[in-house]
Parts: C-alpha cells; structure tokens; sequence
C-alpha cells in the first residue's frame, strides 16, 4: 500500500470539517422532523380509534333499532353487550329484559344464557323462573330427540312406530313433527288416511311459522283437501309462505294469478319463483312466451325457459321441447 500524500490529508481534514459542519446544521431540522412524524403517528393513530369507537356506538344502535322490532339476535346480542360492558357499560338489569325477549321468540342461545343468569341470581323469583325455564328446555330437547327417532323409523319403513313418535314430538311442540303429523294423516302413512285430522296440526304449525305448514295448508285450501275449497284461505296462506321466500308458494299464487285473469300478477309470480330455481315455474314462463301471454310471442324465449326447467328433470318442459322440434 503506498503512503497518503500530504496533499490527500489536507483535503480529508477540509471534508471530515466541512461534513461535522453540516451535520450540526442539520441536528435541529432534523429532530424537528422526528417531531413532525411522531406527531402525524399520533395523529393517525387518533384518526383509527375515532371510526372504531363511532363503529361501536353505530353497531349499538342498529342493534336497538333491530330489537324495537323484536329481531331476537338483536336482543340476544344486547343482553351479551350488557352483560359483559365490552361493548357499552354493565347493566345487568338490561341484559335480563334483553335475553329474556329473545329467549321468548325461542333464541337457543338466549335461551341457555338467562338459564345461567337466572340460576346465578339470588332472587327467589328468578330462582322460580329458572325452573320453569329448565323443564321447558328439557322439554325441547326431548322433543328433537324423538323427532329424530321418528326420522329414523320412517327411513327404516316402520311407518307405525314412526307416526307413534311424531305424534309425541308433536305434543311436545315440535313444529317439523307437526308437520310430518299432518302429512301422515293426509297421505296415510302409519296411520288410517284421514285428510280432515291433518288441519288443526298444520294449523298449530303455520301459525308458528312453519313454511312446509303454510304451503301445505295453500294447496289444501286451493284443492279442497280435508276442507271445503277456499280460494281467498289457499291465497292468504300462499303469502305467509310468500313471506319465507318460498318458491312453491310463489308458482302456485302465480297459478291463482293467472287463473283469475291477472296475467301480470302471474308473470311477476312466476320469475319470482323461477329466480328461486322453482322448475314449474320455468315451464309456465315458457308456456307464457310460447302463448304471448305478457309476454311478446317469442319461441325462442320459450324453448330457453323449457331447456332450464328440463334441466330441472321438469317432465311437461321435456314433452314441450320434443313437441317444438
């Protein structure tokens, strides 16, 4: 290595000189930008906890906006939030009346929560309450099970025994068993055929919104099956099903619709339910396009509806296309 000249020592000491000088320049802009990047963190860091805490008060008030309207999550929801006070201040009081009004529109897990509150609770009235609580979810739980050991009956074809069992669900309040209760009278399955015995339990059903019920009580009414023919009964029906997004309901008032001269009504009906994939409905919008019935008269349009409702193993829609070829 060759020695550094005097030269090239100079001119190290002017620059090691010359950058000292600027860094002490630099020193107080500098830690007034470290001041400046904290503060903007800061700032940020505010900017993320204000959306979060306005989220929180936003989350409670749709949630009490939803349980004005006696949406069971919602007041389950509620009662958690006052129980706890994660999410807003502890008022057990509060949390009570919510779980107990979810509990009554038969939440489960409502349910099972004001059990614990109850039991926990010293009050000798919550204790008697508690206890009412529990024998009916004993109840409930019973119910499902022989609900289930009807199902596996009935697969097994021991048909009699299978009706035995839906009947003691069902009068344990089970609503799927008061259906199938209802189907076996009206098709005699494990029991004498008996159509007028199936009404009181679909009845019991649909009026605790069971939808097969209201869809099943529709097509009795509009057929006059175990009762007397009741168009207006078979429509109201229809609609609570309607209600449930039931497609079956939705082809069959557009059946009504369409019967009574209201091929506008139909149409709406019928793309309803075809939206829901309902094959019948398929086939009478193709049976509408290939009339002209609000409809243009279009075939091509009609043999695509048919495809779709062929496709669904739909059998009128498969002898419509062989006709059309």
């Amino acid at each position: 290595m060759q020695p550094q000249t005097p030269f090239e020592n100079k001119g190290k000491e002017k620059l090691g000189s010359r950058l000292s000088l600027a860094l002490l320049c630099l020193k107080p802009i500098m830690k007034n930008i470290l001041s400046l990047l904290l503060f903007s963190l800061a700032l940020s860091a505010c900017a993320q906890i204000e959306p979060y805490r306005e989220s929180q008060k936003t989350t409670l008030l749709e949630l009490k906006r939803k349980a004005a309207k006696d949406d069971p999550e919602a007041n389950y929801m509620l009662g958690l939030y006052y129980q706890d006070g994660k999410k807003t201040f502890k008022d057990q009081p509060k949390a009570t009346q919510y779980l107990r009004q979810a509990a009554a529109k038969e939440h489960k897990e409502a349910q099972e929560k004001l059990l614990q509150t109850l039991t926990s609770s010293k009050q000798s009235q919550d204790q008697d309450e508690a206890q009412i609580l529990a024998k009916k979810l004993a109840a409930k739980t019973n119910a499902e099970a022989t609900f289930q050991l009807a199902k596996n009956a009935l697969n097994r074809g021991e048909k009699e025994k299978a009706f035995e069992l839906f009947q003691q669900a069902a009068n344990l309040n089970h609503k799927e068993a008061m259906v199938q209760l209802g189907r076996s009278y009206l098709d005699g399955v494990g029991v004498e055929k008996e159509q007028t015995k199936a009404l009181p339990w679909l009845e019991k059903a649909a009026n605790q919104g069971e939808k097969t019920a209201q869809e099943l009580l529709g097509y009795m009414y509009f057929d006059g099956i175990g009762v007397i023919r009741d168009t207006k009964k078979s429509k109201e029906w229809y609609q609570k099903a309607e209600g449930q997004n039931s497609d079956f309901a939705l082809n069959a008032l557009g059946g009504i619709a369409l019967g009574e001269g209201d091929t506008g009504g139909a149409k709406v009906y019928y793309l309803k339910a075809a939206r829901l994939g309902n094959a019948d409905a398929l086939y009478n919008l193709g049976q509408m396009c290939e009339k002209g019935q609000e409809f243009r008269k279009d075939m091509a349009l009609a043999r695509r509806y048919y495809r779709e409702a062929a496709n669904k193993n739909n059998k009128q829609a498969k002898q419509a296309l062989a006709r059309l070829k």
